[in-house]
């Protein structure tokens, strides 16, 4: 079995006050972990939340990127056509000059 010892009084006052103290500190420790672990998570979501945004806009970029080639593509046809037709009616205004 083992034996009852008995402490001082003022040892035993000290070590319940170191105990406290101890239980104080692991408190603390405890709760400032919980807290940097919420902070954490908060900055991973937004993280997160940032990504899909900016792949959100990456793919809009990429739409509007195809958007302005079709609107160049376009653009060149029409000066083309153009051309045609500026061409044609200088020589139909010839040939009806000469005529």
């Amino acid at each position: 079995m083992s034996e009852i010892v008995w402490l001082p009084f003022c040892l035993g006052t000290q070590l319940t006050k170191q105990k406290d103290e101890s239980q104080r500190e692991k408190d603390g420790m405890v709760m400032k972990f919980a807290q940097a672990e919420q902070k954490n998570l908060e900055l991973v979501e937004k993280l997160q939340r940032a990504e899909a945004a900016m792949k959100d806009l990456m793919t809009e970029k990429d739409n509007l990127t195809t958007y302005l080639h079709s609107l160049r593509a376009d653009k060149q046809k029409l000066k083309d056509l153009l051309e045609k037709r500026v061409s044609y009616s200088v020589t139909c205004r010839i040939c009806y000059l000469s005529c």
